[in-house]
């Protein structure tokens, strides 16, 4: 089989569950990694046989996609703000919106000066914020923090892959007066892409999301959508210098009435920003004097 022939057949099959141009992206990716070549490689040579082994591959990726494994389980990575991140079932996989919250964290990081600041990244997973805001600032000093030791272990392996360094601690952020907390040092900036998806809401995800990624790191309770958001300010409270930025991802529904949450729990300077898409899912603010 050539790869010109494969990819048609890998799109084909693909599109009773996928849109055509996902089932194209998803096509075009797989058959990247399973002929260990570039996009361009795969348009240009697409006379390419593949080997047996290849062929063999491409046929149980696409024997788990269609049962809606993700395809960054499948090749064990995904590309967040230029870098390779490893990913897998121990942590949600790396989305493209949430470069704009590492964006406006840079951003912010310029604006103020700020040239080598210290900052949290809490419930980091993969560890892809924490990674990205080391390789674009270079001088800064940053701590990942998650309560799953699985989640801690796979960032770790992604900085060994990076050769990006940061430090890692396993904190639960539901319980911020804990010591552990009090140990941190003082921070310039807390970012965070939490838990916010209600439960209820959990049934009505796609599979690829629903059944393959934690969802420790998805839901919270259909009562508090803010349970993070309130356990985050109050531990930046603690953590953050006098005016240190808060900045988080939210669900666009709620991103008000997160926003006042924390607010109400000393923050001030609040910004809401649309994503790409025209969606509220990111909000920033200051630590109250």
């Amino acid at each position: 089989m050539t790869l010109r022939n494969a990819l048609s057949y890998f799109r084909r099959q693909l599109e009773g569950l996928y849109d055509p141009n996902e089932a194209k992206n998803i096509a075009e990716i797989a058959l990247q990694h399973i002929a260990d070549c570039s996009r361009l490689h795969l348009l240009m040579h697409g006379e390419q046989v593949l080997s047996d082994a290849q062929v063999a591959t491409m046929h149980d990726f696409l024997d788990a996609l269609l049962q809606y494994c993700p395809l960054q389980h499948l090749t064990g990575e995904t590309i967040f703000c230029g870098l390779h991140i490893a990913c897998s079932s121990d942590a949600l996989i790396p989305r493209p919106e949430t470069e704009e919250l590492v964006a406006w964290a840079i951003d912010t990081c310029r604006d103020e000066r700020m040239a080598a600041p210290r900052i949290a990244d809490i419930g980091t997973g993969t560890g892809c914020i924490a990674l990205a805001l080391r390789r674009y600032i270079p001088q800064a000093h940053i701590i990942g923090i998650d309560l799953s030791p699985k989640a801690l272990h796979l960032a770790q392996r992604n900085a060994q892959n990076l050769n990006l360094a940061v430090e890692w601690r396993q904190l639960d952020i539901l319980q911020p007066h804990a010591d552990a907390w009090l140990d941190l040092p003082p921070f310039d900036i807390w970012v965070s892409n939490p838990p916010y998806i209600l439960q209820r809401e959990i049934a009505e995800l796609p599979p690829q999301v629903a059944d393959y990624e934690p969802h420790l790191a998805l839901a919270v309770p259909d009562d508090d959508p803010c349970l993070f958001y309130k356990a985050i300010a109050r531990a930046a409270r603690q953590c953050l210098n006098p005016r240190g930025f808060l900045l988080v991802e939210t669900h666009e529904l709620y991103a008000d009435t997160t926003a006042q949450a924390i607010a109400n729990l000393g923050f001030d300077d609040m910004v809401i920003r649309h994503d790409i898409n025209g969606k509220a899912r990111m909000v920033r603010a200051r630590r109250g004097e």
